[in-house]
């Protein structure tokens, strides 16, 4: 497949998995998910899905609800593409905003002591 196509691909599912989990998924209150990227499989076997979540205290407990209901979000996933094949999705943390998150603790250290 080629590496336009594969980049569409990556950001419809990125759209409807977000909107998805949005209608779909209820998280604790004060949590803010959000769906950076997707990268998929050459073959479109499998897509990764990558999360950024917010406080990062919450992550465990939202990739343990995706988890339960990953055959329910994979479904309707399924419903609403038009692909000959839909790739199984697997959630993962984004840790570029957890890295983010640390270098801006660091910097407000530095400033505060300077």
């Amino acid at each position: 497949m080629s590496e336009k196509r594969l980049n569409q691909v990556n950001q419809l599912i990125q759209r409807e998995i977000a909107d998805i989990i949005l209608k779909e998924i209820d998280f604790p209150p004060g949590c803010l998910v959000t769906v950076t990227r997707v990268k998929t499989s050459v073959d479109i076997a499998f897509a990764r899905v990558c999360l950024s979540v917010l406080p990062v205290s919450f992550a465990g407990r939202v990739l343990k609800i995706l988890e339960k209901n990953i055959y329910h979000l994979q479904q309707v996933l399924n419903k609403r593409l038009v692909m000959r094949t839909v790739p199984k999705i697997m959630f993962r943390l984004d840790l570029a905003e957890q890295e983010v998150e640390r270098v801006n603790k660091l910097l407000d250290k530095i400033k505060n002591q300077g």
